[in-house]
């Protein structure tokens, strides 16, 4: 390939906008399927999850998308999405509790996918949720069946 060949090569390309392959990289490290990602990080050990020198820890933990959980919360409990969301009631704090243990998200992205809750709201419906559930059997069958649906979504 000549000059002339290349630098028109070269004046094609910063014409162009070009993707940048690494927007779909997920947690910094893995790039593939959905169903690639899940089974890389169910390799993992527990332990690497932990270590501070391990960037992207939040993300790396994160099993499952937001959507998933609520999809799988809402047809456990009979009831739609927005109904779930809008009443204060265990829906929507199992919904809050494993958006938080079972995603990468933050508070503040839970408190808006919940309908507008603050942060620490976010923060004070989960304290409260874990306070109940060691009180409440009822509330713990619930956690548990919708953790098993969850693996088996995950598997």
């Amino acid at each position: 390939m000549g000059p002339s060949r290349y630098r028109s090569f070269v004046e094609r390309g910063l014409e162009r906008q070009l993707e940048n392959p690494l927007k779909e990289v997920y947690a910094g490290s893995v790039l593939g399927a959905k169903s690639f990602i899940r089974e890389t990080l169910g390799k993992l050990k527990e332990q690497a999850y932990s270590r501070e020198e391990v960037s992207h820890r939040r993300e790396l933990q994160a099993t499952f998308e937001a959507e998933e959980i609520v999809d799988l919360v809402t047809g456990y409990f009979g009831s739609t999405a927005e109904a779930l969301l809008k009443e204060k009631g265990a829906g929507r704090d199992l919904i809050i509790h494993l958006l938080k243990n079972k995603t990468g998200m933050t508070n503040r992205e839970i408190g808006e996918l919940v309908g507008g809750l603050s942060y620490s709201g976010v923060s004070r419906a989960e304290e409260r949720f874990v306070e109940k559930l060691n009180k409440d059997s009822r509330l713990a069958k619930n956690l548990n069946d919708v953790l098993a649906r969850l693996s088996k979504l995950k598997g």
